[in-house]
């Protein structure tokens, strides 16, 4: 990678003869300049070097005449460097600005998609329908439950029975996966698990901060004995997930 660096000035203000109480008595086109020495990368200033006197005749400028310095330096002009000097620094400046201003916008966002995800996971909670399918977490196995029927106090899920062959046929699918559902050639079990409890299972908020651990659910103590905890639900909807 190349870079393309150096100096360059600018004109920073520009006085007549009279301006500096300079005589002048044939009225000649002469202009006194002061002028900002810059460094540059990229050809965008980023610092003054320094500041320094011209004259500028016919758009040509030459070193300041000996006779004319006195009267400059009486005059004791200071000026500061104009603040584009800078550029590089403030465009710098901005970009950093600009990068740390789009964290709590975009943190906002996360929080916001998450909390929409929470909510519709809580209604779909509250108001199971069949072909609900729930995906489930436990420390030594995760699957998935399907929605076969609901009463105003239970839900059957249709579970997948594990032996070795099965578990290996089901991780090959992914737990993901839903078509494992499809499978006829697998073996399936109808279990009916109470709402109350089912609804313990999900942790809301608690659940991304992997503060929740989930609850124990004797109904699938055939499947695993540890804690679970509902981790999403996948609602099909005209056949379509």
């Amino acid at each position: 990678m190349y870079f393309i660096f150096g100096w360059n000035n600018f004109k920073v203000k520009e006085y007549t003869l009279q301006d500096m109480d300079i005589p002048d008595p044939d009225n000649a086109p002469v202009k006194i300049q002061l002028r900002q020495k810059y460094f540059h990368l990229f050809f965008i200033p980023f610092f003054g070097l320094k500041q320094y006197w011209v004259m500028v005749k016919a758009h040509k400028k030459y070193e300041i005449p000996l006779e004319y310095v006195m009267a400059i330096r009486n005059k004791n002009i200071r000026l500061r460097s104009p603040w584009y000097t800078y550029s590089g620094f403030i465009l710098i400046a901005l970009i950093i600005l600009g990068f740390l201003a789009t964290i709590p916008i975009q943190s906002y966002m996360h929080h916001r998609s998450r909390m929409k995800d929470i909510e519709m996971t809580k209604d779909m909670l509250e108001h199971p329908q069949t072909n609900d399918y729930y995906l489930i977490f436990a420390t030594d196995n995760d699957f998935a439950m399907r929605v076969d029927s609901v009463t105003n106090t239970a839900v059957q899920f249709y579970v997948p029975l594990f032996d070795s062959a099965s578990t290996d046929a089901f991780q090959s699918y992914g737990v993901n996966d839903l078509t494992y559902f499809d499978d006829t050639t697998k073996q399936f079990t109808h279990v009916w698990i109470k709402k109350d409890l089912i609804n313990k299972s999900y942790g809301g908020e608690d659940s991304y901060r992997n503060f929740f651990k989930g609850v124990l659910i004797p109904e699938l103590n055939f499947f695993t004995q540890q804690p679970v905890r509902l981790g999403r639900i996948d609602r099909k909807k005209d056949g379509i997930r």
